[in-house]
């Protein structure tokens, strides 16, 4: 009888813990979850922001180069037991390539400096604050830097 109690306790201790496996039918989330990359990540002292490259599909200039475009997804979680969280979607971008961050304070947050194909090699911005995103793009000169003016 001892035997039988045991082995009901135990198989009841395993029942509450076991977890469950499904199938996710969502396919936008399916699609984000096989392409996506992290593109650049940061740590600050209240959040982390986390960029996601995914690949949105053949670009405009498929038949020349093979290349395709990527959307960037940018994630923000606030640090604390009831983290706010955020996410902004941007692009399509042809051939991101991550260059830089810039931290500017928590007024006026990050700068995530990056280069793209536009026509010709460009290069842009994501300024990150806890509640926007915005893009600015950079003028296509010898190395396509994007001149930020320095904070007053």
């Amino acid at each position: 009888m001892r035997l039988i109690i045991i082995a009901f306790g135990l198989l009841s201790h395993y029942s509450l813990f076991a977890q469950k496996v499904g199938p996710v039918t969502n396919g936008d989330f399916i699609k984000f979850a096989n392409s996506c990359k992290v593109f650049a990540s940061y740590k600050s002292k209240t959040a982390i922001v986390t960029v996601y490259r995914v690949d949105a599909g053949f670009s405009a200039y498929a038949s020349e180069s093979d290349e395709i475009d990527n959307t960037l997804y940018v994630a923000i979680g606030e640090y604390g037991e009831y983290p706010k969280q955020y996410l902004f979607k941007t692009g399509p971008f042809f051939g991101p390539t991550y260059l830089n961050w810039i931290d500017r304070g928590e007024k006026e947050g990050l700068v995530l400096l990056f280069r793209y194909m536009a026509k010709t090699r460009q290069t842009g911005a994501l300024t990150i604050t806890k509640s926007k995103v915005t893009f600015t793009q950079g003028k296509s000169s010898g190395k396509s830097v994007l001149h930020i003016p320095d904070k007053q």
